[in-house]
């Protein structure tokens, strides 16, 4: 199997116009192997639009591969949040794949698929401390952080088997006062979604 070269080749007998071409010749080979070595490394031929390079453990080679990974991004805004368990309105939504398959005001829907997903809120707490969930349309959480007033942020991933309802929700421990209110007037939540395949 193909391994990465780890030996670099000496430069003491090719960096000047006197060095002999004989003392240089092990130099040479050594960089010659290192490069061959690359090559083996490396699959890629013949690559297509889109493909991107991943590593086949059984060859120990990286090649071409069609599992594409496509972004979108959501921003909540949360001016609305004044109970003590809430869900985000969704205000803007970046999907320039259209991984998103539909959404509403409060709800979006993913196809089966895996996709890795970032959600966090930027920290405009009131509450002492509160929990940040994503939904599924069974009404079970999904994903789950627990913080503090410096905010909130976690990284999970999501396999649908088929089309499938979410929401993002945030539910907060409060101090003795405000009495009624979850995020700061104004705070935001954010959602990254990343289809892998």
């Amino acid at each position: 199997m193909p391994t990465w070269p780890t030996s670099k080749a000496s430069t003491n007998n090719v960096d000047s116009g006197s060095d002999s071409p004989r003392l240089a010749r092990a130099d040479i080979k050594q960089n010659i192997d290192n490069t061959n070595s690359i090559i083996d490394m490396f699959a890629i031929s013949s690559p297509s639009q889109d493909q991107i390079l991943v590593y086949n453990n059984s060859n120990a080679r990286f090649e071409l591969s069609d599992q594409n990974v496509k972004t979108a991004y959501f921003v909540f805004g949360s001016s609305e949040l004044t109970q003590t368990s809430d869900v985000f309105r969704i205000g803007t939504k970046y999907d320039p794949f259209s991984i998103i398959d539909a959404y509403d005001d409060y709800r979006f829907t993913l196809s089966a698929g895996t996709y890795n997903v970032e959600l966090y809120t930027d920290g405009r707490m009131v509450a002492n401390v509160g929990t940040l969930e994503l939904y599924g349309d069974d009404s079970s959480s999904q994903i789950t952080a627990s913080g503090v007033k410096s905010g909130l942020q976690f990284t999970g991933v999501l396999t649908p088997t088929g089309s499938t309802e979410y929401y993002a929700k945030f539910t907060a421990s409060f101090p003795p006062s405000p009495p009624n209110a979850t995020l700061n007037s104004g705070s935001k939540g954010f959602l990254k979604i990343v289809k892998l395949g």
